[in-house]
């Protein structure tokens, strides 16, 4: 059964002090997975990364506006090889190339 952590300051975190919530499949009721049931310490931590991560994180804006173009490219190509590959799904992946 998976087991999720929070994921602050770039790491995996396990919660603080409330443990863990089941997480059902809907389907048949059996428990899949179980995800952080985060108190105001793990929020707390959080906003702290987040708090002392936002001066680098500003920096970015203005990267993203110069390669605006470039980056719409990409996310057009990704996109477009996505739907491809489960348009073939069928197909083996040696017959590709």
């Amino acid at each position: 059964m998976e087991q999720l952590a929070n994921f602050i300051n770039g790491k995996f975190i396990e919660p603080k002090s409330e443990g863990y919530i089941d997480v059902f499949e809907p389907a048949t009721g059996q428990v899949y997975s179980k995800v952080p049931n985060s108190s105001s310490a793990d929020i707390n931590f959080a906003f702290q990364a987040a708090n002392a991560a936002l001066p680098g994180w500003s920096k970015f804006k203005p990267l993203l506006i110069d390669h605006n173009t470039y980056i719409k490219l990409l996310n057009y190509w990704n996109i477009n090889w996505m739907i491809f590959r489960i348009m073939n799904l069928g197909i083996q992946e040696s017959q590709l190339h």
